[in-house]
C-alpha cells in the first residue's frame, strides 16, 4: 500500500504546475485545490501511520477518500480520479488491516 501512496505523491508532484496554472487562470477554485492537496497529503500521512496505528490510519485514509471524492465532484482530470481510486483502495486495505489487528 505504501507503493500506492508513493505513486500518488509522484502524481501530485508532476501535476502541481498544472494545478497552479488552472488555479491562476480561474479554472478551479482555491477550495478545490486545497481539497486536492489536503487529500493527497492525508493519503501519504495515513500510509505512513498505518505502520504504527492501523485505526488512526483508517480514519486518515477515509478522510483522504472523502476529500478526493469532493475534489473529483468539482474538477475531473484523470489524475484526480487516480487519487480517488488510490485513496479508496488504501482506506479499504487499512480498514481490513485494522480489523484483523484487533482479532
Amino acid at each position: 500500500m505504501l507503493s500506492l501512496a508513493v505513486f500518488q505523491t509522484l502524481v501530485v508532484a508532476l501535476y502541481a504546475s498544472t494545478t497552479l496554472s488552472q488555479l491562476h487562470d480561474g479554472g478551479i477554485s482555491v477550495l478545490t485545490a486545497m481539497a486536492w492537496a489536503s487529500g493527497s497529503g492525508l493519503l501519504a500521512t495515513g500510509s505512513l501511520v498505518l505502520m504504527f496505528s492501523p485505526r488512526l490510519a483508517t480514519c486518515l485514509l477515509f478522510l483522504a477518500a472523502v476529500l478526493s471524492a469532493l475534489t473529483y465532484a468539482q474538477w475531473r482530470p484523470a489524475f484526480v480520479f487516480t487519487g480517488l481510486l488510490v485513496a479508496v483502495c488504501a482506506a479499504l486495505v487499512s480498514a481490513v488491516s485494522a480489523r484483523s489487528a484487533r482479532i
